[in-house]
Order: C-alpha cells, then sequence, then structure tokens
C-alpha cells in the first residue's frame, strides 16, 4: 500500500490468507441468517436505516447495514425482514445490538425480536428485543 502524501510503500504481514476457507482453524467466513420482527403496533414501523452488529464469544461483526431484505418495504408492523450478514465466524452468539436512524420520533421503530441462524452449524439464538 503507498502512503497518500509521503508516497512510502507501506507493508503490512498478516500471516494468514482471508477467504471462506478455514485456515488452522481460526479464520472462517460464516453466512448468517438474520430475521428482524418488527411489531404489531400502529406505529412500530419505519423507513429509517437500521444497522446490526452480532457479538458473540470470538468478537464482534462490526454495524452492518440491513439493507437487502426478503420484502419490498423494510420493517413494517408485523412484518419479518430476512437478511443475510457475512461475517468471521463468531463463536456462541451472546447478543445482538440494533440501531435506527431515526430523524423525527414518527420514524421510532419497535423491534419485537431478532433471530439468528447459523446453518452450518444448525445453530439458532433468540434476542428478545420488545422495544
Amino acid at each position: 500500500m503507498k502512503h497518500m502524501r509521503s508516497k512510502k510503500m507501506l507493508d503490512f504481514v498478516a500471516n494468514v490468507l482471508l477467504s471462506g476457507i478455514q485456515m488452522d482453524g481460526d479464520i472462517v467466513l460464516v453466512r448468517y441468517h438474520v430475521d428482524v420482527y418488527t411489531g404489531q403496533l400502529k406505529q412500530d414501523k419505519t423507513e429509517s436505516e437500521v444497522s446490526l452488529c452480532l457479538y458473540g464469544e470470538r468478537g464482534d461483526s462490526g454495524l452492518r447495514l440491513l439493507r437487502k431484505s426478503n420484502m419490498p418495504v423494510r420493517f413494517q408492523r408485523g412484518q419479518i425482514d430476512k437478511f443475510q450478514v457475512e461475517a468471521v465466524s463468531l463463536g456462541k452468539l451472546q447478543k445482538v445490538l440494533l440501531h435506527c436512524e431515526a430523524s423525527d420520533k414518527s420514524q421510532y421503530w419497535y423491534c419485537d425480536k431478532v433471530i439468528v441462524r447459523e446453518p452450518s452449524t444448525a445453530s439458532e439464538s433468540i434476542f428478545i428485543c420488545e422495544r
């Protein structure tokens, strides 16, 4: 990599191939299946951007924008939106963080729960939000 100002070449040694193939049992990419349940009340929907971070025993996924849903309009009242989040294997999941970019009170959103599945291990984690 070249430094933009000084034009010096910078080397970063990782000693690991970052790919979907497991190397030495350490790094594995996982495609998590995430189901987000929006509540049933009148004001529960949002048109705001919603991001998610998965936390597990091996770290976190970082904040990911939930863009591509199975539904044409995301986060509507009583709806289940399905997403896929690719990250390194996090081990046993411990919690999720949801972040809603609501610009005003009319855009507040009520999430009932989030279910995360890891197909390769057939594990399922249920996180009750109710807020």
